[in-house]
C-alpha cells in the first residue's frame, strides 16, 4: 500500500469517498455529492491536506488532516468496509506518521469523521 497526497484534481474521489464515510456513520450530513465536492476544494486549497491510500491502482481510503505548529489535527479518516479488519487502517495510519507527520508531538482527533475505532489504540501504542 502507498500513500498519496490528494491534489486539488482528486476533490471529487475525495467526495464521493466523505459520501460513504457518511453513510457508513449513519451521520445526518445531508450535503449533497456537488456540495462534499465544492467542501473537499475549499480544504485542499485551505490548510488540510488528504491522502489516498492506495494499492494495484485501487483506492482503500483517505485521510483528511491539518497539522498546525507540532500537532496534527485528524478530521476524517476513512477505509472501505470490504478492507476493514485486515490491517488497512493500521498500515494507514503508520505509513502517515511516518511519512506526512513525522516530527510531529500530538495528535487530536476531531469529533466525528473518523471510522477506523483502532485509532485510539494505535495512538497509545506510540
Amino acid at each position: 500500500m502507498k500513500i498519496r497526497k490528494a491534489e486539488l484534481t482528486d476533490a471529487s474521489e475525495l467526495a464521493l469517498l466523505h459520501q460513504q464515510l457518511i453513510v457508513d456513520e449513519q451521520h445526518r450530513n445531508s450535503m449533497t455529492l456537488a456540495e462534499l465536492q465544492e467542501r473537499m476544494s475549499e480544504w485542499l486549497s485551505g490548510e488540510y491536506s488528504a491522502y489516498l491510500f492506495v494499492t494495484g491502482g485501487e483506492t482503500l481510503g483517505y485521510a483528511l488532516s491539518r497539522v498546525e505548529d507540532e500537532s496534527v489535527y485528524l478530521r476524517q479518516f476513512f477505509v472501505f468496509d470490504r478492507f476493514r479488519r485486515q490491517g488497512v487502517g493500521r498500515a494507514a495510519f503508520g505509513l502517515l506518521r511516518e511519512q506526512q507527520w513525522g516530527g510531529v508531538g500530538a495528535l487530536a482527533i476531531l469529533g466525528g469523521g473518523c471510522l477506523y475505532a483502532g485509532i485510539q489504540v494505535l495512538l497509545e501504542a506510540k
